[in-house]
């Protein structure tokens, strides 16, 4: 298998209900729609990128595979996602793994937070 040459810069994820905040809402034990923002620098081309969470070392979701374009080492990519599947999680954090062409990243902390009582 070859080497990519692509290196993650930046990940956000923020809540639809409150784009200013950070990480993921529950209602319940589901997750509410939330926005996956992710910045790339790598050889130029084609990839197919997959998200995938993962709850206590087990994984609860992983995103359809899809292809993504790079625009090369001397530049940021930027791809954003919306997340609406309301995926089981437990209150604390969930672990994101971006997997770009079978390479994975590590593990990336995402905050999990119940929706406040209104």
């Amino acid at each position: 298998m070859g080497q990519h040459n692509v290196q993650l810069l930046s990940v956000r994820v923020t809540p639809d209900d409150k784009p200013d905040g950070a990480g993921i809402l529950l209602d319940g034990s589901l997750s509410l729609p939330f926005t996956l923002e992710r910045a790339y620098s790598g050889v130029q081309g084609y990839y197919f990128e997959q998200y995938l969470l993962l709850s206590d070392g087990k994984q609860v979701y992983a995103s359809e595979p899809r292809q993504i374009f790079i625009r090369g080492l001397q530049s940021t990519t930027s791809h954003t996602s919306h997340v609406d599947e309301r995926i089981p999680l437990s209150p604390g954090t969930c672990q994101l793994v971006l997997v770009v062409d079978e390479m994975r990243t590590e593990p990336i902390d995402i905050t999990v937070s119940a929706l406040a009582p209104v």
